[in-house]
């Protein structure tokens, strides 16, 4: 695998690793042991504050939150957990490669995906626990052929990497007869919350759960200054779920766990421990000296039935100065 980086004003190859054999691999591996501090994986960031970075995920990181999983989701040896995602988006990587060993499980990964075929492969292994992320949720439920396969061998399935909205997750969890399980965390810092099998019914289809065990969550301002329980402000997390920094980048690495660490993420923690996003700070609307938290007033917006889609944008006057403006997609008109 190649990629390109540019240096002053030429881009240059930069070439990864090649493509080795199944006979290289296990040459390569026979006898090889693994410290808790050696790389488990390098994954690239998504880019949306920026360019993108590679960070370094340690094995001890990615094994630890393979016990939380096991231990939120009450996995064992009798499950199927079937991954339709890429390996490293939505948590597929923890959940295959981290929880299921640990457990007992059994990890079945898809090609690519398609809900035809994700629905055969659920139905033919019998499957427990099935990997999505938000829009393959969507794809899914918009299948024409979701009820001609017996499904009915799941007991949840997860979506992580993007906020499903409250309607969509009561949807899913109607459609299929599982339990909608949500979770946070970022690629350049690993999982840092998680919805469990035995949480409130509001808490899993609205919110991303409790910090995993061992992380602690601080909410600030601007400044780092800590807030009270209840108030929203940047998050800092820090634990034994972290990884291990950015590649080549000390000073990026340094910056980003000055006080824990922090990405932009906004959200609160509420008197019962449970974390609530509300999106980056940048995102957020600034009226007349108040902020308001574009999620909150899109999940609102939702809950009008001939709303499909909706997105609260910023827009600057010059009596308010910041206001929010809405972006809607209507629903396909009702017979």
């Amino acid at each position: 695998m190649a990629i390109r980086k540019v240096e002053g004003s030429h881009p240059v190859a930069v070439r990864l690793e090649r493509e080795w054999s199944a006979g290289e691999i296990e040459e390569a591996l026979h006898g090889r042991s693994f410290g808790p501090y050696e790389y488990s994986a390098i994954i690239t960031t998504s880019g949306t504050t920026g360019a993108p970075r590679f960070v370094e995920h340690t094995a001890c990181a990615r094994s630890c939150s393979g016990r939380v999983y096991i231990e939120r989701l009450k996995l064992g040896p009798d499950d199927v957990i079937v991954g339709t995602t890429s390996i490293f988006a939505g948590n597929c990587d923890l959940l295959l490669y981290h929880a299921a060993p640990q457990a007992g499980a059994r990890a079945v990964l898809m090609d690519h995906f398609d809900p035809g075929t994700a629905c055969r492969i659920i139905e033919a292994e019998r499957a427990t626990v099935a990997i999505f992320v938000p829009t393959l949720l969507h794809r899914l439920l918009e299948y024409k052929g979701l009820g001609d396969h017996d499904l009915s061998s799941l007991r949840m399935v997860t979506s992580f990497g993007a906020i499903l909205v409250p309607e969509k997750a009561v949807e899913v969890e109607r459609a299929l007869g599982v339990k909608v399980i949500q979770g946070y965390g970022a690629s350049d810092y690993g999982a840092l919350a998680s919805t469990g099998i035995e949480d409130p019914e509001h808490v899993r289809r609205t919110g991303v759960g409790r910090p995993l065990t061992g992380t602690e969550v601080r909410i600030c301002d601007e400044s780092g200054v800590e807030l009270p329980t209840g108030a929203f402000g940047r998050i800092h997390a820090r634990g034994p779920h972290c990884v291990g920094g950015f590649v080549g980048d000390a000073l990026a690495t340094e910056q980003a766990w000055h006080s824990g660490f922090t990405n932009g993420d906004v959200g609160r923690i509420d008197d019962d421990g449970y974390l609530w996003l509300a999106g980056r700070a940048r995102e957020l609307v600034i009226r007349g000296g108040q902020n308001i938290v574009p999620a909150e007033v899109e999940d609102v917006i939702l809950t009008h039935p001939d709303v499909a889609e909706a997105a609260v944008l910023e827009l600057r006057t010059r009596k308010w100065g910041n206001v929010s403006a809405w972006s809607l997609c209507l629903a396909v008109a009702r017979s």
